[in-house]
């Protein structure tokens, strides 16, 4: 609540603003109705606490990476004990630069509440693409998550909250003998093409690479066939799971070896984690899974 702007204003009405009891022992010189009345030292009055909250607000205007929203709310003169209202400007980023980070991390002690009203895009990072490989293709990694609490948290998303998009499959190899009758013969291999990486809050998704070919003819420049290393995967979109790479493949009936599959792609990175904790006022623009 918020304590009248105009009229009378009694020391209960101070207490319950500052969430004590109505009847309990408040006198002009308390130190946290000085805090709320914004007025540390000198002469004061109740008139002085006309429209006074206690509540600390504060906006975020420019982007953020891996994001801890209590470190900068004391760093910017919270008291620790105020309600915490935050405002994320439209167009602002809070990214993770890391899956192993998130982009926006609300924990740690918030007495009277914290509440974010989200006019930007909250987004955690990408899951890398796998590796290409002689034998079976590298799995993607998982994308990141984009807002993480532990704590009561009321949001107004007005913008986005993104996971970030799972890494593509790398493709599969080929490793092939070839006999004297082809030229040249012995022992060949390609490797499947990397896994693209998933999007996040500063590129899109990537395609995956092709895989390698190695074609074989006979002695006398005839066509028998070839070996060809696997796609790989393409990156997941924001929420979304990378796609699976592919792999190898043999055109022509020559030879022994092996055909390798291509890797799995990388799970989608989460919306949110703590779910449970979190009030929706606006549900807004939401891509991944809320856990």
């Amino acid at each position: 609540m918020t304590l009248p702007v105009s009229g009378a204003i009694s020391l209960g009405d101070v207490n319950v603003e500052l969430q004590r009891s109505a009847t309990a022992t408040i006198s002009m010189n308390d130190s946290e109705l000085r805090t709320l009345f914004a007025t540390t030292s000198g002469a004061i009055g109740l008139a002085t606490g006309y429209g006074k909250a206690n509540k600390f607000l504060i906006t975020i205007p420019s982007n953020q990476t891996n994001f801890d929203l209590r470190s900068y709310l004391v760093a910017n003169g919270w008291n620790q004990t105020s309600r915490a209202e935050v405002t994320i400007n439209s167009g602002v980023l809070i990214y993770a630069t890391t899956t192993a980070n998130k982009g926006l991390t609300v924990s740690g002690s918030f007495p009277n509440g914290v509440q974010i009203i989200n006019n930007g895009t909250i987004a955690g990072h990408s899951g890398n693409g796998g590796g290409g490989s002689n034998t079976a293709g590298g799995a993607g990694t998982s994308g990141g998550t984009a807002l993480y609490t532990t704590v009561p948290l009321i949001v107004t998303n007005n913008g986005a909250i993104r996971g970030g998009g799972g890494g593509g499959g790398g493709g599969g190899g080929v490793q092939r003998y070839n006999a004297g009758f082809t030229y040249p013969g012995g022992f060949w291999q390609v490797a499947g093409g990397a896994g693209g990486k998933g999007q996040n809050a500063t590129s899109g998704n990537a395609v995956g690479a092709n895989g390698a070919t190695k074609v074989f003819t006979s002695e006398y420049g005839t066509y028998l066939g070839r070996i060809t290393g696997g796609k790989g995967g393409t990156g997941g979109t924001w929420g979304s799971a990378g796609s699976n790479g592919a792999g190898g493949a043999v055109t022509g009936n020559w030879g022994a070896g092996s055909v390798h599959g291509g890797g799995g792609g990388g799970a989608a990175g989460k919306s949110v984690e703590g779910n449970n904790n979190i009030t929706w006022v606006v549900t807004g623009t939401i891509n991944g899974s809320q856990t």
